[in-house]
C-alpha cells in the first residue's frame, strides 16, 4: 500500500481546509507538530 499523499491547495479557503485536513490526519495517527511519532502511536494493540 502506498504511503505517499499529495494535496494541492489554491486560494485562502483551500489552504484553510488543507490545514484542517493535515491537522486532523496528524492527530488521528499520532504525529506531533514537529513531525515526530508520539509514544501512544507506536504501542501495539
Amino acid at each position: 500500500m502506498p504511503r505517499e499523499l499529495i494535496t494541492i491547495q489554491a486560494g485562502q479557503c483551500e489552504n484553510q481546509i488543507g490545514m484542517e485536513f493535515w491537522s486532523q490526519l496528524c492527530a488521528e495517527h499520532g504525529i506531533s507538530k514537529d513531525g515526530i511519532l508520539e509514544d501512544f502511536a507506536t504501542e501495539g494493540g
